[in-house]
């Protein structure tokens, strides 16, 4: 009975202990720090590109290896997103890895910015470096609309575009406001730009299909770090996405470079029905979808070394 009592008392006080580091601490910005470190120690260099207008920020590994960006999702930085598969690829591939306007440390003097804007954000990432080569362009779900609005543009400046869990065509406001409903949220900006902590972990709870704990105090930090900063200007962009998709309904396979898709079986956001009209939308074949039978949302998050191998194999034509 004391020894149960003595253990008692040692969870209490660790669980003391770690509550106040948490709160004295930044959990968030340490974690930021640490992963662009690890990018660091990997060989790549951090750029913010500034002028009147606006900043773009962007990391990247250079060393005459084919280019490929990878660009993140929705309410999210490039940096947190790719960090483990940009170090995993970094061995074949020069990576890119921007944050779009209005994500991370990227913004513009505009608070209304379209996808129109996020494409040229990453013209001006690729004059800078001076790529003259064709590249592989991968985006998850927002950074896979940018990706697409990219590649139409350029199409011969693209040798394969690859789009992860991402709303291209028909994307309803309205769809995405019942869907956010059902999973116990007020509507999407609740779901995508949460300012509550109860609405944040049910928003984990959908891109992830197994989320990680956290406690509340870093949800918190989250969502003063990460979220309220940029939150109105995000909203403004959230308005404009439904146009911008039925845009994208009016392009042919013709209009794109070859293209891929990868999906998590378990996304709740994007279900695989979206996945599928795609598909046939767009004739894309077979061999050309890539399933990841475990994830959600972000399976390049869940499983990013798989998901760079899944890369891999794309760019080499194995698939």
């Amino acid at each position: 009975m004391r020894r149960k009592l003595q253990i008692t008392l040692i969870i209490i006080a660790l669980f003391s202990f770690l509550t106040g580091v948490l709160t004295s601490c930044n959990v968030v910005k340490i974690f930021q720090k640490n992963t662009l470190h690890q990018l660091k120690r990997n060989g790549f260099q951090e750029v913010n590109l500034t002028d009147t207008q606006a900043n773009i920020h962007f990391v990247y590994k250079k060393e005459g290896k084919p280019p490929i960006v990878l660009l993140h999702v929705f309410s999210a930085d490039g940096i947190i997103q790719w960090y483990k598969t940009a170090i995993f690829l970094s061995k074949d591939f020069d990576v890119i890895i921007p944050d779009l306007y209005f994500h991370g440390k990227s913004y513009y003097s505009d608070t209304s910015v379209s996808l129109e804007k996020q494409a040229e954000l990453l013209e001006k990432v690729i004059d800078y470096l001076q790529i003259d080569t064709q590249l592989v362009i991968t985006g998850n779900s927002y950074g896979g609309m940018t990706a697409v609005k990219f590649a139409v543009q350029h199409k011969n400046l693209v040798s394969k575009l690859i789009v992860v869990n991402a709303p291209i065509l028909h994307f309803s406001m309205q769809e995405a406001d019942s869907l956010a409903r059902l999973s116990g949220l007020k509507n999407t900006v609740d779901l995508l730009c949460p300012i509550e902590v109860s609405s944040l972990k049910k928003s984990f709870g959908l891109i992830y299909h197994r989320p990680p704990w956290l406690p509340s105090i870093v949800f918190r930090q989250i969502i003063r770090d990460k979220i309220i900063p940029m939150r109105e200007e995000r909203i403004r962009i959230l308005s404009g996405l439904e146009a911008e998709s039925e845009q994208f309904a009016q392009l042919s396979k013709d209009d794109l470079p070859d293209l891929f898709l990868i999906w998590g079986r378990h996304d709740h956001l994007l279900p695989m029905e979206a996945c599928h009209k795609i598909q046939q939308q767009w004739e894309i074949p077979g061999d050309h979808l890539i399933i990841f039978e475990e994830a959600a949302h972000c399976p390049n998050v869940e499983f990013p070394y798989q998901f760079a191998e899944a890369i891999r194999l794309i760019v080499k034509n194995k698939y």
